[in-house]
C-alpha cells in the first residue's frame, strides 16, 4: 500500500479584477461616431439658415452681416464640415476613431471661431445670437463628456467683450463682467447636465451589457448542470454497474486469466468514473484541484505500489477558472503516469506551487531530454496544453537521477 503525504492549502489571494467588456467599448466608440455625424448635420443645417439669410433682402442687413465676409465664412464653414464628414464616414468604415476625434475637435474649435464673429457682428454681447454659444458649449460636452471640451465655448465670451471695447460698441466693464458671469454660470450648469447624462446613459449601457452578459452564464450554467445530471445518471450508473459485475466476477473467477480480466476491467471502469467526476465538476464550476489531484495520486499509488506523495504549498485555487484547473491537472495526470510508465521510481512527489505552478519530480531512471523519439507525443502535448493556458513547462532529467518537471504561469497571463 502507497504511503501519501499531504499539506492544507493556505488561503487564495484575492482576484485581479476584469477588464472592461468590449462590448461597452464599442458602443462608446459608435455613440461618439453617431454623435459627431449628428454634428455634422446641424451644420448642414446651419448652412442653409445662412445662404437664406443671404438670398431674402434685408435680413443680412437687419442683423448687421451684409457685405462680402458672411458669404466666405459659409463658404469655409461648408468646406470643414463636408472634411469632417468624410473622416467620420472613413472611421466608421475602417473601425477606427482617432483621426475622427482629431478632426472633430477642430471642428468644434472652428465653430467656435464663427461663432464670434456672428455674435460679435450682431451685437456682442447684446447680440440675439448670442445663444448660439450656449449652444456650442452644450454640443462640445455632448461630443467630448468632459467638462474640459467646454473650454474653446466657454472662450467666445472674453474674446467678445475684448472686441467690443476694441469696436468701442462696449456697453461697460460692469456689463461685460456681468454678462460673462451670467452667460458663463449658465453655459457651466448646461456642461454639468450634460455631462451627467451622458455618464449615467454609459452607465445604464453597462449594467444593460451586465445583466445580458449574467443571462446568458446563467443559461450555459443551467444547460451545464442538465448535462451533468444526464451524464451522472447515465453514464454514471453504466459504469458503475460495470464495476460492480467485474468485481462479482472477479470474486467467482476459477482461474487467474479470469480473475485478472475482470481485475483490468474493475479497474478501467473505476477510472473512467473518476474521469467522469472530474468531468462534471468542470462542468458545474465547483472542480477542485487540489482534491482532484490529491485523489489521482491515492489512486496511482495503490494501482502501482509506487510511493506517491501529494503537495499542497498554498496553491490559489480562486485564481483559476475551472477549465484551466482541469487542464493543469491534466498535466500532472500525463507526468505522473509518464514516472510510473517510464520511469520505474520509487518515490513521485507531487506539488501545488502557490505561484501558481505545478512541480512533479521522481527518483526514476531518468532520461535524455533532448531525445525526440518518434510516436511518443506525451510531454510534447503538456507542453502545448500549458501553453495554451499561459504556462511555461520546465524540463530537468538526466540517466539515472530521476526527472523534474514544473509548470508556472507566465506573469502577464490574466487570471480570474
Amino acid at each position: 500500500m502507497a504511503r501519501n503525504a499531504a499539506s492544507v492549502s493556505a488561503e487564495a489571494p484575492v482576484a485581479d479584477p476584469e477588464g472592461e467588456d468590449p462590448r461597452l467599448e464599442a458602443w462608446r466608440r459608435e455613440s461618439f461616431l453617431a454623435r459627431a455625424r449628428s454634428l455634422v448635420r446641424v451644420r448642414l443645417a446651419a448652412l442653409v439658415v445662412g445662404v437664406v439669410v443671404l438670398l431674402v433682402p434685408g435680413w443680412a442687413a437687419a442683423l448687421g452681416i451684409e457685405g462680402r465676409a458672411f458669404p466666405l465664412l459659409l463658404s469655409g464653414m461648408a468646406l470643414y464640415a463636408a472634411a469632417c464628414g468624410v473622416v467620420l464616414a472613413r472611421a466608421r468604415a475602417e473601425g477606427s476613431q482617432r483621426a475622427a476625434r482629431v478632426v472633430a475637435g477642430v471642428a468644434l474649435c472652428l465653430d467656435a471661431v464663427v461663432a464670434t464673429w456672428l455674435i460679435a457682428a450682431t451685437g456682442g454681447l447684446r447680440s440675439p445670437l448670442l445663444a448660439l454659444q450656449v449652444a456650442l458649449v452644450g454640443a462640445s460636452v455632448w461630443l467630448f463628456p468632459r467638462p474640459v471640451a467646454a473650454a474653446p465655448a466657454l472662450l467666445v465670451l472674453p474674446a467678445l467683450a475684448q472686441i467690443d471695447r476694441l469696436l468701442g460698441t462696449s456697453a461697460g466693464r460692469l456689463y461685460d463682467l456681468l454678462a460673462i458671469a451670467g452667460q458663463g454660470t449658465l453655459d457651466i450648469a448646461l456642461a454639468y447636465l450634460v455631462v451627467e447624462a451622458s455618464r449615467r446613459e454609459a452607465e445604464r449601457h453597462a449594467q444593460a451589457l451586465a445583466l445580458e452578459h449574467a443571462r446568458g452564464e446563467l443559461a450555459v450554467a443551467r444547460e451545464r448542470a442538465r448535462l451533468a445530471r444526464e451524464m451522472h445518471d447515465g453514464v454514471g450508473a453504466v459504469l458503475t454497474g460495470l464495476s460492480m459485475e467485474a468485481e462479482l466476477l472477479e470474486a467467482r473467477a476459477r482461474d487467474g486469466d479470469t480473475s485478472r480480466g475482470a481485475l483490468a476491467v474493475r479497474r478501467g471502469a473505476e477510472e473512467a468514473l473518476f474521469e467522469l467526476r472530474r468531468g462534471l465538476e468542470v462542468m458545474r464550476g465547483d472542480f477542485d484541484l487540489a482534491e482532484s489531484t490529491r485523489a489521482f495520486c491515492e489512486a496511482a499509488a495503490k494501482r502501482s505500489g509506487v510511493r506517491i506523495e501529494f503537495k499542497d504549498g498554498g496553491f490559489p485555487k480562486d485564481r483559476l477558472d475551472p477549465e484551466t484547473s482541469l487542464s493543469l491537472f491534466r498535466v500532472a495526470q500525463e507526468a505522473i503516469s509518464n514516472a510510473l510508465k517510464h520511469g520505474a521510481p520509487s518515490l513521485v512527489s507531487v506539488e501545488l506551487l502557490p505561484a501558481p505552478g505545478l512541480r512533479v519530480r521522481d527518483d526514476g531512471r531518468g532520461f535524455d531530454p533532448s531525445f525526440d523519439a518518434r510516436g511518443h507525443y506525451g510531454l510534447r502535448g503538456m507542453r502545448e496544453r500549458a501553453r495554451a493556458f499561459g504556462a511555461s513547462l520546465s524540463l530537468q532529467s538526466s540517466q539515472g537521477r530521476g526527472t523534474a518537471l514544473e509548470v508556472v504561469f507566465d506573469p502577464n497571463t490574466e487570471l480570474r
